[in-house]
């Protein structure tokens, strides 16, 4: 797929009936050359003495702290084939009407869109490291105070959506 010259594929974080998602690098923002940091520790008797840092090295610390850091990273959605979708008809129409309005309106609860490509069928929206409510569901099990203010920013944002 077109999105792997730009995006590499961490982890898978979920799915549903229109398709599935992971956790991408981006990998324009981080340049990692894991042969050359190798390659600098393996040869460091034949440097001269007293170097404080080489290049090589400084460059491959500093590309693992980018990897790292989740201003980096992204959620790539990737609708599934037809044979796996559930409502594979209406799928794309979704798809385009849900990026369509996503691009029309900027709210701070709403995903913002890095990189799409209709054609294949995907995109890519800003990666939130806590996860998704379904993983943290068990941090509001008997806390309704807590589950009213952790979700009504995402109602401010659909009401926002559902408005536009």
């Amino acid at each position: 797929m077109q999105y792997e010259k730009r995006w590499e594929v961490i982890e898978f974080i979920g799915g549903g009936g229109q398709g599935k998602v992971h956790r991408v690098l981006d990998k324009q923002k981080v340049k990692l050359n894991p042969q050359a940091f190798t390659y600098s520790l393996s040869r460091t008797q034949e440097r001269e003495p007293g170097m404080a840092a080489w290049p090589e090295i400084r460059e491959g610390i500093v590309g693992i702290f980018r990897a790292e850091d989740p201003a980096n990273h992204g959620a790539l959605k990737v609708l599934h084939a037809p044979d796996e979708a559930r409502n594979y008809g209406d799928q794309e129409e979704r798809l385009r009407r849900e990026l369509e309005a996503m691009h029309q309106l900027s709210h701070p609860n709403l995903l913002k869109v890095i990189d799409v490509d209709l054609n294949e069928k995907w995109f890519v929206s800003q990666f939130y490291q806590r996860g998704t409510l379904a993983k943290r569901s068990g941090w509001f099990t008997g806390e309704v105070l807590r589950t009213l203010t952790a979700i009504r920013p995402l109602i401010d944002g659909v009401a926002a959506l559902h408005e536009s």
